[in-house]
């Protein structure tokens, strides 16, 4: 009796490991969207207009479009003003972008060029961005709009919930509106 048990622990067990390698090492992207390189999840029409308007947001008005900008304290870079957390999180989808430092962004550090740092910050907020639509079969779930995705920029993972980026969303669709 116990070396069935021991049998049907130990099928189980290699079931189990079979199942999470073929998850972590299957090809995800049967989910991107062709167009934008985004999970089929997340609808944002005029996508390029409404990341120019997160710019415009975080940095408008200052020289170079905020290419060199430094905020919160320190703790935001670059064009998009990202946090180093956000980067880490985003690195769970692309793991290309491990051990990318936020204040390189800003040029900081490194010696990335003002394309190149506005380039590597869309690539991060990207990658974010479809981190969070498919964290979770929740989140697979749920149709990701532009509002979500600018106020998970402005709150991180779960900031599509948080009321305190409803405002930083305001800002972001007062711009988005007059995209053609």
């Amino acid at each position: 009796m116990r070396k069935e048990w021991i049998y049907i622990f130990t099928i189980i067990f290699f079931g189990i490991v079979l199942t999470l390698f073929e998850y972590f090492n299957s090809d995800k992207s049967y989910q991107l969207s062709p167009s934008t390189g985004l999970p089929s999840n997340v609808v944002c029409p005029k996508l390029e207009c409404f990341v120019a308007c997160i710019r415009e947001v975080e940095t408008g008005g200052q020289k170079n479009g905020g290419s060199s900008a430094i905020g919160d304290g320190g703790n935001s870079h670059g064009p998009y003003q990202i946090q180093q957390g956000t980067i880490g999180y985003a690195t769970n989808y692309d793991s290309t972008l491990d051990g990318v430092l936020a204040t390189s962004l800003s040029g900081k550090t490194g010696k990335l060029t003002e394309d190149e740092r506005k380039a590597l910050s869309e690539k991060i907020m990207y990658a974010n961005w479809a981190r969070a639509a498919t964290a979770n079969p929740e989140r697979l779930k749920k149709t990701w709009t532009c509002e979500d995705l600018a106020r998970i920029h402005n709150g991180g993972p779960t900031g599509h919930k948080k009321k305190a980026t409803i405002a930083y969303w305001d800002k972001v669709k007062t711009c988005y509106d007059k995209c053609p």
